[in-house]
């Protein structure tokens, strides 16, 4: 990705999920790419039920546990599926990946509950 025409790191807000004036974070990236899958951009609510457009291959269902996942890493070929794939694992399992693959993540969980890798300055 590089920098932006001036030299300066690209600042990208990663949106709250369920509240979309606010931002989890801004980062500063340099050479890194971003992808985030979300429950919140492509859904329908039928009898007060959510929806969603990611599908666990596992139940051919909409995948619980997970209503926001932002990978960074250094592949662009791989951040983009790996936000799919960990998103569909749910909270463990996809930080488990993520971390054992060496890139960061950010998620929201279906409670609300933000969880990030270390290297990831999150909002007070």
């Amino acid at each position: 990705m590089g920098r932006r025409p001036d030299g300066s790191p690209w600042r990208i807000a990663v949106q709250h999920p369920r509240e979309h004036e606010k931002t989890l974070t801004v980062l500063e990236l340099t050479d890194t790419f971003i992808s985030t899958s979300g429950d919140y951009e492509r859904f329908t609510i039928v009898d007060k039920k959510r929806y969603h457009h990611i599908i666990d291959p596992r139940t051919g269902r909409p995948s619980k546990g997970v209503i926001s996942a932002t990978i960074i890493g250094d592949r662009g070929v791989v951040v983009d599926p790996l936000t799919t794939a960990v998103f569909i694992l749910g909270p463990e399992q996809g930080m488990a990946l993520v971390r054992k693959l060496g890139y960061d993540a950010i998620m929201v969980d279906e409670e609300g509950r933000l969880m990030s890798t270390a290297a990831v300055p999150m909002k007070e």
